[in-house]
């Protein structure tokens, strides 16, 4: 329920209007570069952190959702805190961050269900094999017992309230939602919407689309350091780093997860962005620290924040000059209040 009640929240401040239905996504969307920000900040250096924000927010499903009336960037904001929160485990003292891995959860327990549980689990299970004993010395760090606790105090009333309000809900949202959406192709369950059948592995076509323009230059990067014999003496030290590790698992999970779903639309790539965008800054500082002519290249590459704007700008522009190009009932739903008498 959280969009829906920031998005109520929004209509009571601002009126009834197609400016504060997406407002809170906008919101949230800030909230998720100012934690990119602050935590890779905290854990790397400055300029990482801008790297990483600017990367984020220039991402084209990002840039799309933070103006989208859905569900999932108040979950990509839940997920974001989770893994910038188990990130910060032993470097932080502060309540807030301290907890953040939790609060996180409850965020994404609200924003769009038990799905958040998966994909930390998922992500922090692919770490935990890949760096074994630092793993289990942050497993053993956090406050697991006060952590559950706050993630049920702030969780379970309305679970229960729904399941009272309308019985059977449990079981539709937990199985149905979270379980039959996904391994049933086709599946005809759905009371809200429609199931969105695709080939297995169609999640990796959604993600080049959703990553647009800066899977372009991660590409080319990763092409030039593999065809060098120091670029790839870099790509191994890198890969040698715990904190890489633990980033490529965030940016993997979601993309492995959805992989054999037959049921999917690109917007569940959204939490995997903030995963990439940090290791994409991480790559282009590793080459800055090599001197190679990637330095050289720091404009251009800048260049690429501007393609997604741009490109939805005059989309935009299209859009409101000839409105009949979109599939949308607003206007027949602006005669219908209108009428309404």
């Amino acid at each position: 329920p959280l969009s829906f009640w920031l998005q109520a929240t929004s209509f009571n401040l601002f009126g009834v209007t197609e400016f504060a239905a997406r407002f809170p996504s906008w919101v949230a969307t800030a909230l998720a570069i100012w934690i990119i920000y602050r935590g890779t900040l905290i854990i790397f250096d400055q300029k990482t952190a801008q790297w990483a924000v600017l990367i984020y927010a220039t991402c084209a499903l990002v840039f799309i959702a933070s103006g989208a009336v859905l569900t999932d960037p108040f979950f990509s904001l839940g997920f974001t805190l989770c893994m910038i929160g188990w990130m910060l485990t032993n470097r932080q003292k502060s309540l807030f961050w301290r907890y953040s891995f939790f609060i996180g959860l409850a965020i994404g327990l609200l924003a769009k269900g038990p799905l958040i549980i998966a994909l930390a689990a998922g992500a922090l299970g692919l770490w935990l094999v890949l760096n074994p004993t630092l793993a289990i010395q942050q497993l053993r760090l956090q406050h697991w017992l006060s952590g559950i606790a706050l993630v049920l105090i702030l969780v379970m009333p309305w679970y229960v309230a729904a399941e009272i309000k309308t019985p059977g809900f449990l079981d539709y949202f937990i199985v149905g939602e979270h379980f039959r959406r996904f391994i049933e192709p086709g599946w005809g369950g759905d009371l809200y919407g429609s199931a969105h059948r695709a080939p297995y592995g169609t999640i990796w076509y959604y993600w080049i689309q959703a990553a647009f323009p800066w899977w372009i230059p991660a590409e080319f990067l990763l092409i030039k350091t593999l065809c060098s014999t120091a670029g790839r003496a870099v790509l191994g030290h890198a890969l040698q780093d715990p904190n890489t590790r633990y980033i490529l698992s965030w940016t993997l999970i979601t993309p492995l997860f959805f992989t054999f779903s037959g049921n999917i639309l690109w917007t569940y790539l959204l939490p995997s962005l903030a995963g990439f965008s940090l290791l994409m800054a991480r790559a282009i500082r590793w080459h800055e620290g090599t001197r190679t002519d990637l330095v050289k290249a720091q404009r251009p590459l800048q260049l690429f924040a501007w393609v997604a704007p741009v490109v939805i700008l005059v989309a935009t522009i299209l859009v409101t000059l000839q409105p009949t190009i979109l599939n949308t009932e607003k206007w027949l739903t602006r005669y219908a209040l209108e009428q309404a008498n």
